[in-house]
């Protein structure tokens, strides 16, 4: 699995993060690769899609790309599809599976909709999260498919592989009922802890700006980690200065000459 992690593409990896990715690997016997991308304002959106278009080749030339699932949360949903629109688009390998974990697909916040939920939402306000797709979306309109992938062709969707989009209540669209993801069970039930994860660790965009601004001076470089059902059998990605290989029972840190 490559999974993205959420973060209105402004913040890092949170520690809540950590405890999904390991249950998706306990649960769904897989082994998990977590591209750590760059987020803006600090970097721009082009570098965070070519780690991604990175990450993807390499797993595909040591698996079977039909055994790939591309996942993500979030804005991590986002970078999950666009990945699989860009893959598509090329007429090369795809993943065999695409999970979307509630994605973040609309930088507009166009939905009315939305107006009533807001209220009501703990964590997320509308016009942060404008803000954010403004940030992300730079110089291209944030109303286009390239930043929103709401307003993707339908022609375009149509060459994805299988996918599965998740919200609380289960599973809210889905290419194929016949053939389910195998994480769909181990998706559903990690959601809502995560979401309460999530509100417990709610803080101050302050704080969050100082966390934002540690993490962005520590991962200068393109970092990754990976998370493995099976770590002896896996090899680390050579793609950056470190890589930090993670399972359920070891965590260690690869120079790159030993990976």
């Amino acid at each position: 699995m490559l999974y993205f992690h959420g973060g209105g593409f402004v913040l890092p990896m949170f520690k809540e993060h950590w405890p999904l990715a390991a249950e998706l690997v306990g649960q769904a016997g897989v082994s998990i690769t977590l591209p750590m991308y760059e987020v803006v304002p600090e970097s721009h959106y082009s570098r965070a899609d070519k780690l991604a278009d990175a990450a993807f080749a390499k797993l595909a030339e040591a698996h079977d790309p039909q055994r790939i699932v591309i996942c993500g949360d979030s804005a991590g949903g986002h970078m999950a599809l666009s990945l699989a629109l860009r893959l598509a688009k090329a007429g090369g390998p795809q993943a065999g599976k695409l999970a979307l974990f509630a994605p973040w697909l609309d930088m507009t916040m166009a939905d009315p909709a939305m107006q009533a939920v807001e209220p009501h939402d703990i964590m997320l306000k509308i016009g942060t999260l404008r803000g954010c797709g403004a940030m992300f979306a730079d110089e291209r309109d944030p109303a286009t498919a390239e930043c929103s992938p709401l307003y993707t062709a339908p022609e375009a969707l149509a060459q994805l592989p299988l996918r599965r989009a998740f919200s609380l209540g289960g599973t809210i669209c889905s290419s194929s009922t016949a053939a389910p993801l195998r994480i769909s069970c181990a998706m559903r039930a990690l959601m809502q802890s995560s979401m309460n994860m999530r509100a417990r660790r709610m803080c101050s965009w302050r704080s969050r700006q100082r966390a934002r601004r540690r993490m962005c001076s520590r991962w200068s470089g393109s970092f990754w980690l990976r998370l493995s059902a099976a770590p002896a059998r896996d090899q680390a990605l050579k793609l950056s200065p470190t890589i930090c290989s993670l399972s359920a029972h070891r965590r260690s840190a690869l120079p790159l000459s030993s990976a």
